[in-house]
């Protein structure tokens, strides 16, 4: 009985060990915008946006101002800095196909 239950243990155990594959991160960037990506570099890359929506503050952080850069078929959320100058990127909205989604 004892071989039987450690026979249904090992294959139980084999299907789980199975099912938690190691997962590789990809750093995507989007016409080489990423996250962390500075404001200024932004605007050069891609130019101005179509509309910039103030959020706020970041409640959750150090305090730093919280805004999404609209462009057509594409969202970027930027988070300043404890000073409220400096932006960077935080996350990336892709509803188009026009723009370039590559690893770097």
């Amino acid at each position: 009985m004892k071989t039987l239950s450690l026979l249904l243990f090992l294959i139980c155990l084999s299907y789980v060990a199975k099912g938690q594959q190691v997962r590789t991160a990809v750093d995507l960037h989007v016409n080489g915008i990423g996250s962390g990506t500075s404001y200024s570099k932004i605007i050069r890359s891609i130019g101005k946006p179509l509309r910039v929506r103030s959020i706020g503050v970041d409640e959750c952080g150090d305090g730093g101002l919280l805004k999404t850069l609209i462009y057509s078929g594409l969202k970027i959320g930027v988070l300043s800095d404890k000073t409220k100058r400096f932006y960077k990127v935080i996350s990336i909205e892709v509803t188009s196909a026009k723009w370039k989604i590559a690893p770097i």
